[in-house]
């Protein structure tokens, strides 16, 4: 009967998940969005997820949670049974559905796990003297990277953190505050903003009436660019 408790936790926590989503953000009333977060916390995670992921998030741990609960009340029925290559069965059909559940559930959170759709896009749409600005810290989106053929700063970030950078100064120039972010906006080179789509408004109305344009959505992310015009196909 273990995994049928546990099975009817998970629908009670999903259930419980769902109701914290819809206090913290109303969306399911508003179709409002998750304000943004300034700690580097699990909870960010969850806080950035939009609306439609989670649409499609909270049914998929729903139907985990009630595969588990009744492949083990099957389980304990047929162990009352003696039917035990039955009861094998069950759990093997178990494995097979979470395992089917969580790929599809990885492919979800595709563009939250990995920075590589947001990289390709820009590199495709990048001119030569363009530069990318993410907001947060060099440890955040690491993958960028690898996959980003161009040079990325970083706004609102704590440049101290980082060893070569405080003791050194090495790359402390890459650390922009909003105010330079703004004046890069606005010079004739190609800047791309990789923001959270929890946070677009708040830079819209940073950026002001200055020319901008939403190159690219990617679940959480979306890629600004200043200069849409000069965009190629």
């Amino acid at each position: 009967m273990f995994l049928a408790a546990f099975g009817g936790f998970g629908l009670v926590a999903v259930f419980a998940l769902a109701l914290w989503r819809q206090h913290q953000t109303g969306e399911f009333a508003a179709g409002g969005g998750a304000p943004p977060l300034d700690q580097d916390t699990i909870a960010i995670v969850f806080q950035n997820l939009t609306p439609p992921v989670w649409a499609e998030i909270i049914p998929l741990l729903c139907m985990i949670s009630g595969a588990t609960l009744v492949a083990g009340v099957l389980l304990f029925v047929f162990d009352r049974r003696g039917k035990f290559h039955l009861g094998f069965s069950i759990f093997a059909l178990l494995m097979a559905a979470i395992f089917l559940f969580g790929t599809r559930g990885l492919a979800i959170l595709e563009n939250d796990f990995s920075s590589f759709r947001v990289a390709d896009a820009i590199n495709r749409m990048a001119e030569p003297d363009s530069i990318v600005i993410q907001p947060g810290d060099p440890n955040e989106k690491t993958s960028l990277f690898f996959y980003l053929h161009r040079t990325i700063y970083w706004v609102d970030g704590h440049p101290d953190l980082e060893f070569a950078t405080r003791s050194l100064g090495i790359g402390r120039n890459h650390f922009l505050d909003r105010a330079t972010v703004t004046e890069k906006w606005r010079e004739p080179a190609q800047v791309f903003l990789i923001v959270q789509t929890s946070a677009l408004k708040e830079w819209k109305a940073l950026l002001g009436d200055n020319p901008q344009a939403i190159a690219k959505v990617f679940a959480s992310q979306v890629v600004l660019v200043n200069r849409p015009s000069r965009i190629r196909p």
